[in-house]
């Protein structure tokens, strides 16, 4: 098994893509630990290390990871997104800045990192804010035309600032979008909220019921 690692020495806790296994280098972050079969891992200047260890880290009951390789000698620690999708059936969504882990399950964020210079920073102090905000940040869907609040599908994610913001108009998203580059809108998502809010009600029965007393609690 050989592991190719191309990143500066200096980052740490990285959202890794191109790493077949995980690879960490404190002691203290692990659960436990165990011996394995020596793996080679192939360092960026041609040389190799021998790994012998590997046990498991939790950041979260719903983030952990599993037979991540224990490397003292490493100058940064890999998170594998290929081994982490296959153990907690989770996605990853890339964006400009940042890039959100979701439970493909509950559709939940349990991860999130931030992109620092051309590489994505998986941070654990994050997490205690994940778990106490709404966390339903759903998996982006070109495949439904519409969305609804109400709906099992997913809400797209250039259409959440649309319902953050209280469903404003398609011109008003576009002047926000360009006042402030983090804010996303796609004109071709069709909201089913906004077309029953702009629909006339039927008008009340007139009633002769009055109230004797205040409502009192």
């Amino acid at each position: 098994m050989s592991i190719h690692i191309l990143y500066p020495s200096n980052s740490l806790w990285l959202l890794d893509s191109g790493a077949n296994e995980h690879i960490f280098t404190t002691l203290s972050h692990f659960d436990s630990i165990y011996p394995i079969k020596p793996v080679y891992v192939t360092l960026p200047n041609g040389s190799s290390v021998v790994l012998d260890q590997a046990g498991t880290i939790t950041f979260s009951p719903q983030f952990y990871l599993t037979n991540v390789l224990y490397s003292p000698t490493f100058k940064l620690n890999l998170i594998s997104v290929a081994k982490l999708c296959q153990a907690l059936s989770c996605v990853f969504h890339f964006s400009a800045n940042q890039c959100l882990i979701q439970d493909t399950t509950s559709l939940k964020m349990i991860g999130l990192a931030s992109q620092q210079d051309g590489l994505y920073k998986f941070h654990i102090s994050n997490l205690a804010s994940i778990n106490s905000i709404s966390s339903t940040i759903n998996v982006p869907c070109t495949s439904f035309p519409s969305i609804n609040c109400n709906s099992s599908h997913s809400i797209p994610v250039k259409a959440l600032w649309h319902f953050r913001l209280g469903h404003l108009s398609h011109q008003r998203m576009d002047k926000m979008s360009s006042l402030y580059s983090f804010i996303t809108n796609d004109n071709k998502v069709t909201c089913d909220i906004c077309h029953f809010a702009k629909q006339k009600h039927i008008p009340f029965t007139s009633s002769l019921s009055h109230a004797s007393f205040n409502l009192n609690f």
